[in-house]
Formats: structure tokens, sequence, C-alpha cells
């Protein structure tokens, strides 16, 4: 016997209950920073639709000709950015921080980024799984 739950189709107010949850209470992870100094961590958050738009918008740039193309360099630097948050979930970095935070450590940068990729991209295998 199958034991998977049967799915329903969420409402309206299931979706905006949990887009007002989400809000309220970021899903975070905590990074250790022992480059900034001992014991000390940073947090990145889970993004939300309209902050996740921006970001992969960021990863755009016009070449010469005109023509939009995705750019690999400054990608850590830019989901820092996006993902590093205080503990309520505020953005902790303002673009205009850029320079700054790629002056950091690419060691914690790559950490950062690497959780923050965690926290925002699906799962596949878990997304197979369920459907």
């Amino acid at each position: 016997m199958d034991s998977t739950p049967e799915m329903t189709a969420a409402t309206r107010e299931d979706v905006l209950t949990a887009a007002a949850k989400a809000k309220a209470a970021p899903n975070m992870k905590s990074v250790p920073a022992p480059e900034l100094a001992p014991g000390k961590t940073i947090l990145v958050r889970q993004l939300d639709g309209a902050s996740g738009e921006a970001l992969e918008r960021s990863h755009f740039e016009k070449d010469e000709s005109g023509v939009f193309r995705y750019q690999t360099a400054g990608q850590v630097v830019r989901w820092a950015l996006a993902c590093c948050c205080d503990a309520q979930g505020n953005r902790l970095f303002a673009p205009s921080d850029q320079a700054a935070v790629s002056d950091l450590p690419f060691s914690l940068l790559d950490r950062i980024f690497t959780e923050a990729k965690k926290l925002n991209e699906p799962d596949l295998e878990t997304v197979a799984k369920n459907s």
C-alpha cells in the first residue's frame, strides 16, 4: 500500500498565508565566519520572489552588440549582497556595498554562496519524488 499522502490543490488563502509566514519568519541559515573574528557567523536568508528575480536579473549584462549575456564574474558577491541578512531577515548589505563585500576573503564568500544556493535553489530530486 502506498503511504504517500493524497495531494490537494492549494487555495488562494493557503498561498497567501504561507507568503505572510515566510515574510514574518524567513528561512535562514547561519554560516561560520571565522575570517571576521573567532565565533562570528553570518546569516543567509531564503529570498522572496521579488528578491530572487532581482538577483537573477543582476547576472545579465548587455554586451557591446546589445545582447544580454549571463555574467558568472562576481556571482558569489551578488549572492552575498542579496542573501546576507540580520536576525530579522533584513538585507545586511546595500547594492552600494558591492566593492567592500568583494574584498572579503573568497573562502568566506564561497561558504555564503554555497549555503545561499542551498536555501534558494530547488532540490530537484525531492521535487521529482513528490511529483
